[in-house]
């Protein structure tokens, strides 16, 4: 789909929503606002000290040594500078505003000078998971704007620099993978073969240089929470099914009896899953506060798999009407999986790169894209108001 010609009034308007967004950002910064609660703890315990560590030991050593469980690219860029801890918080938050500005342009592309892209993007840049992460410098803000980046200039015809920076933002975030995984789908769909294999390949290798030196996933102290756990598959797909479809889920009156045969057939499978796992190491959600309450009653868990299975039920009809984003659910919460620790910004991460790829790719359909705009809008809203309440 060819872009929309851009009113000079468009141009105006968007610039001084991102000034200020950048404003209030640097505003938080000052103030020490952090929305997603360990943000903060992260920096001053992880982050900041393996920016440190990359300007006092050689790039091998501090491979080996690396204070954290994320990949090298985002400590490097900061690291290579004389910057302070302030100084990287606000580079990092501008690395999100340049996201938000990407978010409001792809779905402009889409939808055109309605109030559609502003929404999308206002619930983008205040996320609590984005602009927690943003404003306490951690590596996955990075990745993200490698990801957006990609999409937009594979919109703009630079297919194989698109796959390049895509294919980087996994030595920001490993975990990103499972998102080139997805936008290799729609690859796969559209027939760019070549594409797809420069984009895995990059990553690919950039994966197993890492693992290399690692021996593992990630950097040797953090190789203690790597355990396959279906408590972890269950809550982020129903997490992210909930953030892409919230706005479409009421059934309809005639739709009650086959979700009902759905949640049957959910349901011992949920328990059965659930139950069989280990429990949340870290994090966890609510669940975790579930678990404790059914242990303490009848020793086992049984409120966290009933919810779960009632959302997934919920989401089989959106997911039966687009198998290419149940398929890049599922590789997405498998991702998730190999670790019994659990946070929303794991699956905030994953939920907004999948989204905007459906800006760039999907076919034309506004009343979809509108739709989810909504649903992400409430996402969004939804987490602003369980931080606040401190869950």
């Amino acid at each position: 789909m060819n872009t929309p010609a851009m009113p000079g009034r468009q141009r105006i308007m968007a610039a001084l929503f991102l000034l200020g967004c950048l404003a209030l950002g640097v505003l938080f910064c000052k103030i020490e606002y952090n929305p997603s609660f360990g943000a903060r703890i992260d920096f001053t315990r992880f982050h900041y000290p393996t920016i440190e560590q990359f300007r006092t030991l050689d790039f091998f050593a501090f491979l080996r040594e690396m204070n954290t469980a994320s990949g090298p690219l985002y400590y490097a860029l900061m690291g290579s500078t004389p910057m302070g801890p302030d100084s990287i918080r606000i580079s990092t938050l501008l690395l999100h505003v340049m996201s938000t500005g990407l978010v409001w342009w792809l779905a402009y592309r889409r939808l055109g000078a309605t109030a559609w892209p502003w929404l999308l993007a206002g619930a983008f840049y205040f996320s609590p998971f984005q602009l927690g992460p943003a404003l306490w410098g951690h590596p996955e803000t990075l990745a993200t704007l490698l990801v957006f980046l990609a999409l937009w200039l594979h919109t703009q015809g630079f297919v194989a620099t698109a796959s390049v920076l895509s294919a980087l933002s996994v030595t920001s975030r490993q975990t990103a993978i499972a998102i080139l995984g997805g936008l290799g789908l729609w690859d796969l769909q559209q027939g760019r073969f070549k594409n797809l294999a420069l984009k895995m390949a990059l990553a690919g290798a950039m994966l197993l240089a890492l693992v290399y030196h690692w021996h593992g996933l990630t950097p040797p102290k953090f190789q203690d929470h790597m355990a396959v756990s279906g408590r972890t598959f269950l809550v982020s797909m129903a997490m992210m099914g909930l953030a892409l479809f919230n706005w479409k889920l009421l059934p309809t009156r005639t739709s009650w009896r086959p979700l009902l045969l759905v949640w049957l057939i959910l349901l011992p499978v949920c328990l059965i899953a659930y139950n069989a796992s280990i429990h949340f190491d870290r994090g966890g959600f609510i669940f975790s506060i579930l678990d404790k309450m059914d242990a303490q009653r009848w020793g086992w868990c049984l409120s966290s798999p009933v919810i779960l299975s009632g959302i997934l039920a919920l989401c089989v009809p959106p997911l039966r009407e687009d198998p290419m984003t149940a398929l890049t659910l599922l590789g997405l919460s498998a991702t998730l999986a190999i670790s019994n620790v659990f946070y929303i910004k794991y699956v905030d991460f994953y939920i907004w790169p999948l989204a905007l790829s459906m800006f760039a790719f999907a076919a034309h359909q506004d009343a979809r894209l509108i739709t989810l705009t909504k649903s992400l809008a409430a996402w969004s809203v939804v987490n602003l108001a369980l931080v606040s309440l401190r869950y």
